[in-house]
């Protein structure tokens, strides 16, 4: 068969090359580089399951620490504590009159006051009569305590500067509207909810993992010198010879009581023991 189709029908190997090098030098020590190795700190263990907390609810964290990090409204009053604060009355009819016929400030010319935004009912002017005129001096009756309301505006940042006038329902209206509304509240930071997660790793990490340990384990254990020096293969030999130093090469002597010398020796004798036979030589 020719070359070209030797390996037609073959089933490669599905090893890839690292995994191969990996099981050769994997697990295979002698007890001297076992020694060596557990002198050194032991093998190295690697891809056991390893575990890391994680934060559930983060998400519900950072959303709340946003939220707060936000400009805050605060200072703004409901229709009831202005009415407590700077004593504007309810009246129940105008309450129950659904804001019509108001001015763009949110006023009415019998007092009532109600809110630009949601139409609510705010409060009322008691004795309150409209301007009766559009000159400066004339003003409008049962508006001058409510000034304090322009003072408040100013004291909270609603307002950089006092109005140039303050005659008419329009002014009192655009204050109370002004600080009429909810304050923004903080968002509660919720506490961290943590549990542990297994860390998941791909096959190619874990057998690179594999890989550094191994060669870690071979290093501290002497496995690579010895492979490249055959320190323990000569070692074991050298057992096999005896060496006097004064005969120089000739002081080789190899150990006779060593079992594989006897081995050989015996069966060399045997062959010659053959060979004589075979040929009818004479000793």
């Amino acid at each position: 068969m020719s070359n070209t189709f030797k390996f037609l029908n073959s089933t490669p190997d599905k090893k890839d090359s690292a995994q191969s090098l990996l099981d050769t030098y994997t697990d295979r020590y002698t007890s001297k580089q076992l020694d060596r190795l557990n002198a050194n700190g032991g093998p190295s263990v690697v891809n056991n399951d390893q575990y890391q907390n994680v934060v559930t609810n983060q998400s519900a964290i950072d959303s709340a620490i946003e939220a707060n990090k936000k400009d805050q409204v605060v200072g703004k009053l409901s229709a009831e504590e202005i009415r407590n604060k700077f004593g504007f009355s309810y009246n129940e009819e105008h309450a129950n009159s659904g804001g019509g016929s108001t001015s763009e400030e949110g006023g009415r010319d019998d007092g009532a006051i109600f809110s630009t935004d949601t139409g609510e009912y705010i409060g009322t002017i008691d004795g309150f009569e409209a301007r009766t005129s559009k000159k400066m001096k004339d003003r409008a009756k049962g508006i001058d305590p409510f000034e304090a309301v322009q003072d408040y505006e100013l004291e909270q940042g609603f307002l950089d500067n006092p109005r140039k006038k303050w005659n008419g329902m329009n002014d009192v209206a655009g204050a109370v509207n002004n600080v009429f509304g909810e304050n923004t509240k903080l968002v509660d930071v919720p506490e961290a909810i943590t549990e542990k997660v297994k860390i998941e790793e791909s096959p190619e990490i874990k057998q690179a993992k594999e890989r550094v340990a191994t060669y870690q384990n071979n290093s501290l254990s002497g496995k690579f010198s010895d492979e490249i020096y055959r320190v323990e293969e000569l070692a074991e030999q050298d057992q096999n010879y005896d060496f006097d130093s004064a005969k120089q090469a000739a002081g080789i002597i190899a150990i006779k009581n060593d079992d594989k010398s006897q081995e050989a020796s015996n069966l060399l004798e045997n062959k010659k023991s053959d060979i004589k036979m075979k040929y009818i030589f004479k000793t």
